[in-house]
């Protein structure tokens, strides 16, 4: 595939292929329906698709290291690509209070469940 100023694929994205040997060519990218993407880098500003057609992004982090506000930045980035997010905490039966870690991690989530 050349890039034309057309899409360029990304993980993820469902592509049309036409077979010639001894190299297939990407024809097409179908439309994505969520991207995660981020600033490339350089001195360009243009957009770096990282993964895209993403129906659930999981959060994970342990329990006994929680950082809610670096949480609430990747749920938003989640959010904001279009993919329903999911905090995982791991070590939780080792962690000191629950109560208190659902508590922080519910307002960083805005409420949101």
């Amino acid at each position: 595939m050349r890039n034309d100023g057309s899409t360029v694929p990304a993980v993820g994205d469902w592509v049309g292929v036409v077979k010639r040997a001894p190299v297939d060519v990407i024809h097409g990218v179908v439309e994505r329906r969520t991207s995660f993407s981020r600033h490339a880098a350089g001195v360009e500003t243009r957009e770096q698709v990282l993964a895209a057609n993403i129906d659930v992004a999981f959060v994970v982090a342990a329990a006994t290291d929680v950082n809610a506000r670096r949480i609430e930045r990747y749920l938003t980035i989640a959010w904001q690509s279009g993919a329903v997010p999911v905090v995982l905490l791991t070590k939780a039966d080792i962690a000191e209070s629950l109560d208190v870690l659902r508590a922080e991690l519910e307002a960083a989530a805005m409420g949101r469940r």
